[in-house]
């Protein structure tokens, strides 16, 4: 029967129109030691997205002082993007966080030219800051970030 071949070519021709175009990038890991800034530095850019980070000193209104590293991601295209990828931690320079990709994969959605940017407020979502120490005069004791890196960082373009 040449009917079962025929089904198959469609379904075929359907499934791959319907898929999401995705891209993988390989991302390099950050040693914040030498690359500290209040001001915002490119961690990665190609022709659809940029992603900035820079430090910040965070003053709860109850908590600890600390600091954290902000990301800023912009989408610099005309349509929606997914991006996700593993956040490699390393504080005192050892990986917390590379055994864990379930527990740490993390996700954002940009809309069509938009940028999404971390700050201190508490609702800030986790993929746009990550804590760096504790700075206040009261506690100061704890690891201190001394890397990171977003692996298996992917951008896929939704249909």
């Amino acid at each position: 029967m040449r009917i079962v071949p025929l089904i198959l070519a469609i379904l075929s021709v359907l499934i791959c129109q319907n898929s999401i175009s995705q891209q993988q990038i390989s991302t390099d890991t950050i040693n914040l030691i030498d690359k500290y800034s209040v001001d915002w530095l490119t961690y990665f850019e190609n022709d659809q997205v940029k992603i900035e980070y820079k430090f910040s000193e965070c003053d709860p209104e109850m908590g600890y002082d600390f600091e954290q590293v902000n990301f800023k991601f912009i989408n610099k295209t005309s349509t929606k993007l997914d991006l996700n990828w593993h956040i490699h931690l390393y504080y005192d320079k050892k990986c917390l966080t590379c055994n864990y990709p379930d527990e740490y994969a993390r996700t954002i959605q940009l809309l069509p030219n938009e940028t999404l940017e971390g700050n201190c407020d508490r609702e800030t979502i986790n993929e746009l800051k990550l804590f760096s120490k504790f700075t206040d005069v009261n506690y100061s004791k704890g690891a201190i970030l001394t890397s990171f890196q977003l692996a298996s960082l992917n951008i896929a373009f939704p249909q």
